[in-house]
């Protein structure tokens, strides 16, 4: 039905192609009219989805040549017959109950060790402490970036902690539990008190929002809580491992939004200001170690303050079941030579931690004396396809990076990256040719402390 088809493309700038195609174009059309359309979902999980989110939209604007409005006529598939028992089971709609994230009590302000880098951050979240309901938030949404470990969740924890004690209603989640609450409460039928549930609140915080991605039924709803608080003059606090600007696959009006307050990074401290972090680590667990220790630890595990700390707990733990029991650890003895002994494992780990897609196909790139944007290319020509080849093989079996992935950094469907990694694989097979010789090459000099 060309009406039909129109009608979808007319959505795609409000909704999305991915959406649109997901939920909408796959729906099958059983028969139409002048004034009546037909459509048959997969399931009924795809039918209460179209029913709950672009029904509306069609009923008050899908019309025909005439400038009528057309009738949609949703029906489920049918599948093979139930038995009276199975019959009972499906009438009743399933059991719908919220998972809820804990917040971590021990994630306090006091616990952070505020750094040059991200002393704005800090002070920001720390003056929720004269939070008040009634007065609309400075910033909306309040968006906060950084790498794995910096600090993201202890932060958001730190801060939800505190608005709880001011009596304020907070609800913490991360995009994942959000998705899997949306997705139960669409079955069960159960969508009033979902949206109850993440809309009447004083402040909501949401973490790792960049899971959001391809979960276009999530974006739609999260889109629409979004709006609702932000017209009532609701704190929206939300983090992830990327700025929004980097966010993939999440729609550019979402993006948009996350953009309509401030957005702030969290960095990696300075070695200096990581100092600080182990100082207050080891004060903790009563433990002193030389100058020469701490400059030591902080050059193997500067990635970020996580990796550090748990570093230095490891450390502890480990040197202790070295003595004898009851006696104490001598700070004497814990050397950089006997640091590096006692960790050897999660100094590898770091060590392999840091090497990245970009340094992959920066050093590659350099080995084969040609530009990273010829790897990037459609270039077909050996002089391309071979460090091609090569980066695409190291981010799957170094990185371990998901075929998809690998894939979208190229632009190359994912089964070119598969056939791409094969061929590379079968060459390595034989550890004295040519091929065999290069992986080694480059190995040692993407990994050369391995």
């Amino acid at each position: 039905m060309q009406a039909w088809d129109d009608y979808l493309k007319a959505l795609e700038p409000d909704l999305g192609k991915e959406t649109i195609d997901r939920w909408a174009r796959c729906l099958k059309i059983l028969n139409f009219d002048a004034a009546n359309l037909y459509l048959e979902a997969p399931d009924s999980f795809q039918a209460q989805w179209f029913n709950e989110y672009l029904l509306p939209k069609a009923r008050k604007s899908f019309l025909n040549e005439n400038g009528r409005l057309v009738k949609i006529h949703m029906q489920v598939a049918q599948k093979r017959p139930l038995s009276k028992a199975d019959k009972e089971k499906t009438d009743r709609p399933p059991a719908f109950q919220f998972i809820t994230d804990p917040i971590d009590q021990s994630h306090t302000f006091e616990a952070l060790v505020e750094t040059l880098q991200n002393k704005i951050v800090f002070k920001l979240f720390s003056d929720f402490k004269s939070f008040k309901k009634t007065e609309p938030p400075i910033y909306n949404p309040i968006y906060i970036y950084g790498v794995e470990g910096i600090g993201k969740t202890h932060l958001l924890h730190a801060t939800a902690t505190l608005l709880k004690v001011q009596k304020a209603k907070v609800q913490y989640v991360k995009s994942l539990t959000f998705t899997q609450n949306m997705v139960s409460a669409i079955k069960s039928g159960k969508m009033p008190e979902f949206r109850d549930f993440y809309r009447d609140c004083d402040v909501l915080i949401v973490d790792d929002i960049h899971h959001l991605a391809h979960k276009s039924a999530t974006q739609e709803e999260f889109f629409h809580t979004f709006n609702s608080l932000h017209m009532d003059g609701k704190q929206i606090i939300l983090s992830s491992h990327l700025s929004p600007q980097q966010l993939k696959d999440i729609e550019p009006r979402l993006i948009s939004r996350f953009e309509w307050g401030i957005v702030l990074p969290l960095q990696v401290p300075a070695p200096q200001e990581l100092k600080k972090i182990l100082n207050k680590k080891l004060s903790e667990v009563n433990v002193t170690l030389s100058s020469e220790s701490k400059d030591f630890l902080i050059q193997k595990f500067s990635k970020n303050p996580k990796i550090l700390s748990q570093a230095i707990s490891a450390l502890i733990l480990r040197a202790h079941l070295k003595l004898p029991q009851g006696q104490n650890i001598d700070p004497d003895k814990l050397t950089p030579e006997a640091i590096e002994r006692l960790l050897a494992d999660l100094i590898k780990k770091e060590q392999k931690a840091k090497v990245t897609v970009e340094r992959i196909i920066d050093l590659i790139a350099l080995y084969f004396g040609v530009e990273i944007d010829d790897i990037l290319s459609k270039s077909q020509s050996r002089e391309c396809v071979l460090p091609r080849q090569m980066s695409m093989f190291f981010c799957r079996e170094y990185l371990k990076l998901p075929y998809m992935k690998i894939g979208r950094i190229f632009s190359r469907d994912h089964s070119t990256v598969m056939s791409s990694v094969k061929q590379i694989q079968q060459n390595i097979k034989h550890p004295d040719n040519d091929s065999s010789k290069l992986v080694t090459a480059l190995k040692q000099r993407i990994f050369p402390h391995f």
